[in-house]
């Protein structure tokens, strides 16, 4: 890790001094991320047309692969659902807090046994 210093000349006024650290930081931002461009590209050099279509053409899929490929994540996705972990994209407090929804067999026993239970 390296810590870069910035010497403060308050000569100038606060806000003048901030004003320069930020454009500092803006600065050597700018550098690393061209430097940090310059590395990716060496690191991944780039492949001719001919090389992609090979690629592309050994990763075809088929339908019965399709179809499985399908029918997990459709059931990924309703685990997911199902276990709360969709909150970004469903409100599921107007499930939760709708009594419609509610099913009445099991209140019917959740009752029976609090009863039972409090009998004891």
């Amino acid at each position: 890790m390296v810590i870069t210093t910035y010497r403060c000349d308050c000569k100038q006024g606060f806000t003048v001094c901030v004003q320069s650290f930020f454009s500092f930081i803006k600065q050597r931002n700018v550098r690393r991320s061209r430097r940090d461009q310059v590395r990716e590209n060496e690191k991944w050099p780039k492949l001719d047309t001919a090389e992609i279509d090979d690629v592309e053409r050994d990763n075809v899929t088929t339908a019965p692969d399709r179809i499985q490929f399908k029918g997990e994540f459709e059931r990924l996705m309703k685990e997911h659902f199902l276990a709360g972990d969709d909150q970004e994209f469903f409100d599921y407090s107007v499930v939760d807090n709708n009594s419609e929804y509610d099913d009445l067999d099991i209140k019917g026993r959740d009752a029976e046994e609090a009863y039972f239970d409090d009998s004891d």
